[in-house]
């Protein structure tokens, strides 16, 4: 593949999915190059599949859900639990409508690198290690992984790397996908009978007569693979571990947040509205135009008005009372009797 084209689907990737899932994304194509490199595969297909392996990414799970179910790549219950791995499968089954010429092995190992399958291909095993081990990637014992890089086989490498990743998923909790069970078990099968067959030809040489040194010695490494891998399962179970109780703490201080504002803005609510009823009512203030008579006079003067006359007819019917009362008294008296008096004036007083 020719590097303008390569770049194309570079820039075609990052306007398709977010900056982290993009720098991810190269990183794996980097990787996967270079592991390809190191074991003898195609560089350039590598790098392709590297690349594009996350292309549906940018789909939500419902999106996923659906276009799995309308291309049936996934039975109901893979679906539902476990959407995770859903993008692989879709992307293999229509990015070459995208880029017509990329070819079946890249588009298969596109497919595997989520849940893997029996009988991975080199390329296939290639880039499913470089998405675990890419330089984005932290997480305990991936320096164990990336040291054994050209120290083992890639078989060996690909074993070790899936295993990680499946003793991760159950540490955590997650749904593992039906297909990724039948892989492990087929690994492990061949992993034991690939390693029996080391030993029997390490502890064979000439004449097929097996020295006790060499015996010891196989025995001393299987027992010490055995506890590297079981301190690594340890390793992730504990990494788990704490990874739960941080998200644990997070929500409980997120919901102690949440509580408290709401019971401030209880409080303050509360406050206000002790304040509105406290608060005394204001009295009525009478616009100008209320205040004016119709004659234009203000009721003050108006009522200053009315005053003085009302003083002016108290003064006048009291006058008027003055003068008719010495009347009514004097007609009120008694009359006095009259005195007769003698011819020669003297006053004659009768015999009562």
């Amino acid at each position: 593949m020719s590097p303008d084209r390569f770049d194309e689907m570079r820039q075609a990737l990052q306007a398709r999915v977010k900056a982290s899932r993009y720098r991810h994304s190269l990183g794996v194509s980097q990787t996967a190059e270079q592991l390809a490199r190191i074991y003898g595969v195609n560089q350039s297909e590598a790098a392709v599949a590297g690349l594009l392996h996350d292309w549906d990414k940018s789909l939500t799970g419902d999106e996923l859900k659906r276009k799995a179910k309308k291309l049936k790549l996934a039975g109901k219950e893979v679906r539902e639990h476990a959407t995770g791995v859903l993008h692989s499968w879709t992307a293999a089954a229509t990015l070459r409508d995208e880029f017509p010429e990329l070819s079946d092995a890249v588009l298969q190992a596109i497919g595997r690198h989520t849940c893997g399958a029996v009988g991975m291909s080199d390329l296939d095993m290639v880039v499913f290690v470089a998405d675990i081990i890419e330089p984005g990637r932290d997480f305990p014992d991936i320096e164990g992984l990336r040291a054994a890089v050209g120290e083992v086989c890639l078989e060996e490498l690909f074993y070790r790397t899936y295993k990680a990743n499946f003793m991760y998923l159950l540490s955590a909790d997650m749904v593992v996908a039906p297909p990724s069970l039948d892989v492990y078990n087929s690994l492990v099968v061949e992993r034991k009978e690939r390693l029996e067959a080391e030993r029997a030809a390490c502890d064979a040489p000439a004449g097929n007569e097996a020295s006790e040194a060499q015996l010891l010695a196989a025995e001393i490494a299987r027992r010490e693979q055995l506890a590297r891998e079981a301190e690594q399962q340890m390793a992730l179970a504990r990494k788990a571990a704490e990874e739960r109780e941080r998200v644990r703490e997070e929500k409980r201080a997120k919901m102690q947040a949440e509580a408290a504002e709401a019971r401030a803005k209880l409080e303050a609510r509360g406050k206000v509205r002790l304040e509105a009823l406290l608060q005394p009512e204001p009295e009525p203030v009478m616009r100008p135009e209320q205040n004016a008579s119709p004659q234009g006079e203000s009721i003050c003067d108006s009522g200053e008005a009315a005053g003085v006359k009302t003083n002016e007819a108290s003064a006048a019917v009291s006058a008027q009372a003055s003068v008719e009362q010495p009347a009514a008294l004097a007609d009120k008296q008694p009359e006095k009797p009259k005195v007769e008096r003698t011819p020669n004036g003297a006053r004659i007083i009768p015999i009562q």
